[in-house]
């Protein structure tokens, strides 16, 4: 019978991957697959390699940071991989052929998604022995002397591999296996920051009050009124999850897509693969669409009320389907094209309203207008434009791009720039320029953007304006403790600065941890209404220290400070950090405060 046991594994793995997937065994199997020595890890202290996982069961996962699916199975490997103790979870990325991909790109894509597996990316796929690798994601499985026995791509190869770990893990035998996995030292919790991150969807609140944000990487939605205050939180936790119909507690993954029907919040739950309602009054949420596999509702990733029905657009399917609230289901509406752009499949961002059709935009930056009768037309905008967002405005159509980092209104088919990222004057007025803006919408006639990467919402006051102003959370309403501020983000809250009578001296010790300070940006005064009132000493950072002085008697509670800095270390010459913080200092007031106070900062800058 023990003999029986030991063998389950392998004649599970042998099964799925030689009976399921016929040609998918090796060719060469005694040469052996391996990570390039060219490869760039991230979340993890050091090199990736095979001999490290011996004795393991290893799942290799290949993808790419633009592609919806592939982030997704992450998250889900990654949380099977800490309940199966056999098993080794290596997420890398493929080799930048039609786009660049910087260093702060990959972190930013491990900070949204939260994780916390080791993750590497490939000079190419010449380690990968006995693949074709012509579409992702694509995953290997290995068995424990590192022979790859299972091959395939996309949503269906998941669905297998997960299948098939559950079934392995129900043997006591994989516990004998539990030897090191290789895991990040960066927990969730450590991205955490108290104010936003990755603001990715946003919607008017139905009386124009305000305006409701999904907080990607703290699963939440956040409800803020016209003051830029937060007032509501929806979502318990900065960790995923899922909960229905419990009172109190609502526990997102991954929400996208907002809208409202003035009572009631509807969200894209995208990694729960469902659509919430949620009663604000009740403090609960119910699903009205999907079951949480994806071959069901497959991660949606936006909805929208038109002509008072529900539409939501299934990420997966590339369809747009028409919710029954009543019967908890839904219908094909309009199919979206499907096509590849190299190995990653195009697939839908937002969906808006309009008066007369509703509005789609795709991933590759196509826009797609859907009539009432579920007639899809494409709308070609000028070659070099790719839109991520729409809505009507001022008679036309606002869009915002991402790529290009711009907003823009349409006219009687004539494009004209608002805003983009080489606004001079926004610098000048010490406002970052926008960073991947991706949603838009209209409260009351103003423009509201969601710019993702500064972690703020801009707004746009009228179609004349070229600045589209900071609006953003207010810091006497932090959602989560200082103490788990997230030092690499947005928004930093160090040490409180006592002032007096007298003018005080700040100088903040920058502790680097073996990097060096290749260049430094302006350090910027920002949100700060009487700015006579604090003097930088440092105006560009040239050595690990920033100083500044604070006039009395101004009635501050607290100082801004918009720090840049480009770091490299010895190590990788070819690598850089590109880091901004927002600096906070809140000021209270002690007669007996020192006139010359030191602090120390120290960036939570991850493994080179």
């Amino acid at each position: 019978m023990n003999v029986l046991l030991k063998l389950i594994p392998t004649l599970l793995l042998i099964t799925w991957g030689t009976l399921l997937l016929g040609q998918r065994t090796p060719k060469n199997a005694n040469e052996g697959d391996f990570f390039p020595n060219e490869s760039l890890w991230f979340n993890t202290n050091g090199k990736v390699t095979f001999q490290e996982v011996k004795d393991k069961y290893c799942v290799v996962m290949v993808n790419d940071i633009r592609n919806l699916e592939g982030s997704y199975c992450a998250k889900a490997l990654e949380l099977l991989s800490t309940r199966f103790y056999a098993l080794q979870f290596i997420h890398t990325l493929a080799p930048p052929v039609d786009y660049s991909v910087s260093r702060t790109d990959i972190l930013r894509y491990i900070q949204q998604n939260n994780f916390h597996h080791p993750i590497g990316v490939l000079p190419d796929f010449s380690g990968f022995k006995t693949s074709t690798i012509q579409e992702l994601p694509y995953f290997l499985v290995y068995d424990r002397n590192n022979q790859p026995i299972y091959q395939g791509s996309g949503i269906n190869a998941f669905l297998e591999i997960e299948q098939l770990l559950q079934n392995f893990n129900t043997s006591n035998v994989s516990k004998e296996y539990s030897h090191y996995q290789i895991t990040s030292s960066i927990k969730p919790t450590d991205w955490a920051n108290p104010l936003i991150e990755f603001p990715t969807h946003i919607a008017p609140q139905h009386y124009g009050n305000g305006i409701y944000v999904n907080d990607v990487a703290h699963h939440r939605i956040l409800g803020i009124n016209r003051y830029g205050e937060c007032e509501t939180v929806d979502g318990a936790s900065i960790l995923p999850g899922y909960d229905d119909e419990q009172e109190g507690d609502i526990f997102f993954q991954h929400p996208s897509g907002i809208t409202t029907d003035g009572e009631l919040l509807y969200v894209a739950d995208t990694y729960n693969n469902r659509i919430r309602q949620v009663n604000r009054n009740q403090m609960q949420a119910i699903t009205i669409n999907g079951n949480g596999r994806p071959d069901s509702l497959g991660l949606p990733t936006d909805v929208e009320f038109w002509k008072n029905r529900l539409y939501v657009l299934d990420g997966l399917r590339n369809q747009v389907r028409l919710v029954n609230i009543d019967k908890k289901t839904s219908t094909l509406f309009a199919q979206l094209p499907t096509k590849r752009i190299g190995m990653n499949r195009v697939y839908p961002l937002n969906l808006a309203a309009g008066k007369k059709v509703l509005y789609v935009t795709m991933s590759d930056g196509e826009l797609w207008t859907i009539d009432k009768k579920g007639k899809v037309n494409l709308v070609s905008p000028p070659g070099n434009i790719r839109v991520n967002a729409v809505c009507e405005w001022k008679g036309g159509l606002a869009a915002v791009s991402a790529e290009n980092n711009a907003i823009y209104l349409m006219k009687k088919n004539k494009w004209e720039l608002l805003a983009d990222g080489k606004d001079t004057q926004s610098m000048q007025l010490g406002i970052p320029p926008l960073n991947r803006p991706y949603d838009i919408t209209v409260v009351n006639g103003e423009l509201y953007i969601s710019d993702t990467y500064n972690h703020c919402i801009r707004v746009i006051h009228s179609e004349k304006e070229s600045t589209p102003h900071i609006f953003r959370l207010q810091l006497n309403d932090l959602l989560i403790s200082e103490e788990q501020a997230n030092t690499y983000g947005q928004l930093v809250v160090l040490d409180t600065v006592f002032v007096s009578q007298q003018t005080t001296a700040v100088k903040v010790q920058l502790d680097l941890q073996g990097y060096q300070i290749k260049s430094g940006g302006k350090n910027l005064l920002v949100m700060q209404e009487t700015p006579e009132a604090v003097e930088i000493l440092t105006p560009e950072i040239k050595t690990p220290e920033l100083a500044f002085t604070v006039l009395p008697n101004k009635g501050l509670d607290a100082i801004y400070l918009e720090c840049y800095l480009t770091l490299e270390h010895p190590d990788t010459p070819h690598f850089q950090i590109i880091k901004r913080s927002y600096l906070v200092f809140p000021l209270e007031y002690n007669p007996n405060a020192e006139q010359v106070q030191l602090i120390t900062y120290k960036p939570d800058l991850l493994p080179h």
